[in-house]
This record gives structure tokens, C-alpha cells and sequence, in this order.
């Protein structure tokens, strides 16, 4: 219940302890900046705020031990979300120029908003979807259950990409006259 408000006017946000936030978590930095919240008992029950004063946020890295949703978000850099009691989702759309790295094993990983731009996203979960407005570069994955790639542009990865769980499958569309290159080893 309640709120949970930092912000930080020149710097960047971290914890070193644990983070235990019943209401909305509000993390606020000033351009440039970076938010890590990586204490392994953290628990955000309520979609956390990543924003910037003004301009963008840096990166983001966060640890829940819970489920955890995305709200609208855009980073110029990397996004590194480890999530270990529930399934990882979205409730608005997120541009990661970088690399997005996602530790959900065992959980379901939702990013399904048609406006997401990620520059690299590397999974690893049960039943995974991803959407993507231009191309994607797939890294190293580990998926045990069924994993949906779609992206409006070219989808490539830089990495093994395991889809390995019985009667699963991986699907991968790519946006019209776009080529679909698995090519890692």
C-alpha cells in the first residue's frame, strides 16, 4: 500500500538492500543516468516507473522475486531484468537500443506490444513472445516451452537460440520481403 518515490537529480539510482514495495515504485533519473536495482529479494508488486527528468534513461537493470510488468520505457542502452517467481510482461510499449537480457527460468516472458523497438533481446524462460516494429537481433536463448518471434523487419541472431522442451515449437515472422537468418552455432 502506498507509494515509493526516488529520485536522483544528478546521479544515478541503486539499492543495496532489499526492496519490498506493496504500492507503485517511482524511480526518477536525470538524463544519462542509469536505474539498478538488483538486490535478489526484491519484490515489486506493482508495475514499477522507470523515467527520466528529462531527456532518456541510460539502463536498467532489476531484479524481482515476484512477477513483474513493464510500463512504457526507453532506455538508450541495455535492459537486464532477472525475475524469478512469475511471468515477465508489459504494459506499454519499450525501446532498448541495446541489449535486452531476460533471466526468467521456468516463467513465461510477454512482450507483445507491436511498438516495442529492441536492438538485441536474449531470453531465458518457458513460453516466450516477442514483437518488434523494425528488426531484431536474437541472442543466446534458452526457452522450454514455445517460443513466437515477430518482428516488422529483418529477425537475425548473434546467438544459439534453444527451443527445447517436447511438442514445443519457435515461430519467427519477419515483416513483408524481410529475411529471417539463424545462423549462430
Amino acid at each position: 500500500s502506498g507509494t515509493f518515490d526516488v529520485t536522483s537529480t544528478s546521479g544515478s539510482i541503486t539499492n543495496s538492500g532489499t526492496l519490498d514495495i506493496e504500492g507503485i515504485g517511482t524511480f526518477m533519473v536525470s538524463n544519462g543516468q542509469s536505474i539498478t536495482l538488483n538486490s535478489s529479494s526484491n519484490d515489486f508488486t506493482a508495475t514499477p516507473v522507470f523515467s527520466a527528468s528529462s531527456g532518456t534513461i541510460a539502463n536498467v537493470i532489476v531484479t524481482d522475486n515476484t512477477a513483474l510488468v513493464f510500463g512504457g520505457l526507453t532506455l538508450t542502452g541495455d535492459l537486464t531484468a532477472t525475475v524469478s517467481g512469475g511471468a515477465v510482461t508489459q504494459s506499454g510499449a519499450m525501446v532498448v537500443p541495446g541489449t535486452t537480457t531476460v533471466s526468467a527460468s521456468g516463467q513465461n516472458v510477454t512482450f507483445n506490444n507491436t511498438s516495442n523497438n529492441f536492438g538485441t533481446i536474449g531470453v531465458t524462460g518457458a513460453d516466450v513472445t516477442l514483437k518488434d516494429t523494425n528488426a531484431v537481433i536474437i541472442a543466446a536463448s534458452t526457452i522450454t516451452g514455445d517460443l513466437s518471434v515477430t518482428a516488422s523487419g529483418v529477425i537475425t541472431d548473434s546467438g544459439n537460440i534453444s527451443v527445447d522442451g517436447s511438442g514445443k515449437t519457435a515461430t519467427f515472422a519477419a515483416g513483408s520481403s524481410n529475411n529471417i537468418t539463424l545462423d549462430s552455432n
